[in-house]
This record gives structure tokens, C-alpha cells and sequence, in this order.
């Protein structure tokens, strides 16, 4: 009898712990894959913003996130330099700066996303460019 329950308290205990195992991942897993998807957003806009400010093809611009904060990079098609810029993604505007260089706040930078298209406005420039939006 001893035994019995002995069993019957590892089996609850068991299912106890099964049970509660996934309790609050859910929302976690959620998030990451929130924050993930807004930092593919942050990205591409910030290639598509680097390729109408410094007038290049989008196809030669990579991106990434480093320590929260997106960059574009290309290695110049004239002379292969390579160019690295960051950019802070913020309510339909962009500021950008040289990897290592001053923010360009004197640079007016908006951009707006309609039916998976991005188009981004360079104020100084007067420019405007549209590609595809699929992060």
C-alpha cells in the first residue's frame, strides 16, 4: 500500500511539472519573434534609406543589427571602398550617420510603407526611391 502511494504522488508530481513546464514561454517565444520581425523592419529601411541617400542600387546593400542599432553596408561599386552606415528608425523618419561618424541631423529622411512598398524621401537631395518591403 506503501508503494502504491508512493506511486501515485511521482505521477502526480510528474504531471505537475509537465503541466506547468510551458507555463509563460508562450509570451516569451512571442516576443522574439516580435522584436525579431522589428528589427528585419529597422533593416530594411535602413538599406532602403542608405540606397536613396547615397543614390545605389538596393541589390548591392546588406544590412544587419549590432547592439540594437540597424546598419547598412556596400562596398562602393566605382572603387570597391567599402561603406558602413548606422541609422536610427523612428515614427516614418530616419536619421543616419557614417558608421563611426556624427548623426546627420540636418538631413531630412521620411519614409512610408504602403501595399509592401517602401518609398523613401531624401530631403536634402530631393530624391525619392521605391522598392519592394517583404522583411
Amino acid at each position: 500500500m506503501k508503494f502504491k502511494s508512493i506511486l501515485v504522488f511521482v505521477i502526480c508530481i510528474g504531471i505537475l511539472s509537465v503541466g506547468c513546464a510551458n507555463v509563460g514561454t508562450t509570451n516569451y517565444t512571442h516576443n522574439d519573434s516580435q522584436k525579431h520581425q522589428t528589427e528585419l523592419q529597422e533593416i530594411e529601411i535602413c538599406k532602403a534609406s542608405i540606397a536613396t541617400i547615397k543614390n545605389q542600387n538596393i541589390a548591392i546593400i546588406s544590412g544587419e543589427m549590432s547592439q540594437g542599432i540597424p546598419y547598412a553596408f556596400y562596398n562602393h561599386p566605382s572603387d570597391g571602398t567599402f561603406l558602413r552606415y548606422k541609422c536610427k528608425v523612428e515614427d516614418g523618419t530616419v536619421l543616419w550617420a557614417m558608421e563611426n561618424g556624427r548623426w546627420k541631423y540636418e538631413d531630412y529622411i521620411s519614409y512610408e510603407i504602403k501595399n509592401n512598398i517602401i518609398t523613401v524621401y531624401d530631403g536634402p537631395s530631393n530624391r525619392k526611391k521605391s522598392f519592394p518591403f517583404n522583411p
